[in-house]
C-alpha cells in the first residue's frame, strides 16, 4: 500500500503535537491573603472532656481498661487520647487562668480522680 508523502509526515509528526507543552492555564491567577480562623474559645465541657481523656492517657492501667472497653478498637480509640494530650498541650488549658477560674482546674480534678480510681494498682 502507497501512503502519500504528506500523510506520512502526518502520521509521524502527530505523535509530537501531544508532547509539546503547552502554556499553564492558571498563569493569570493570584494568590489571595489568606483569612486567618477565627480564635476558638474552648468550653468547659470541652475542657472536662480534653482534660479527664488526658488523665486516662497519663494512667497506664486507665488507658488500657479505656482502651480495652472501648466498642471502635483500639486504634481509633487511641487516636483520640492522643490527641486529647497533644490538644492540651498546644492550648496550654492547664496554665489558662482565665478558664480555670470559669471553670474550675479541671485538669487537677481529673488526675485526682484517676489516682482515685486506680488506688492499690499498678500505675505508671
Amino acid at each position: 500500500m502507497h501512503f502519500p508523502l504528506f500523510i506520512t509526515a502526518l502520521l509521524f509528526l502527530a505523535p509530537l503535537t501531544f508532547a509539546l507543552p503547552s502554556p499553564s492555564p492558571n498563569a493569570n491567577l493570584e494568590i489571595r491573603q489568606q483569612q486567618q480562623a477565627p480564635i476558638q474559645t474552648i468550653t468547659c465541657a470541652d475542657y472536662s472532656r480534653i482534660a479527664n481523656y488526658t488523665a486516662i492517657n497519663s494512667n497506664s492501667s486507665l488507658r488500657a481498661a479505656f482502651l480495652q472497653a472501648s466498642p471502635q478498637g483500639t486504634d481509633p480509640t487511641r487516636v483520640i487520647l492522643d490527641r486529647a494530650s497533644v490538644e492540651f498541650t498546644a492550648k496550654n488549658l492547664k496554665f489558662d487562668q482565665a478558664l480555670n477560674a470559669q471553670c474550675g482546674n479541671l485538669k487537677h480534678l481529673s488526675d485526682l480522680n484517676a489516682g482515685a480510681e486506680t488506688e492499690g494498682l499498678v500505675t505508671s
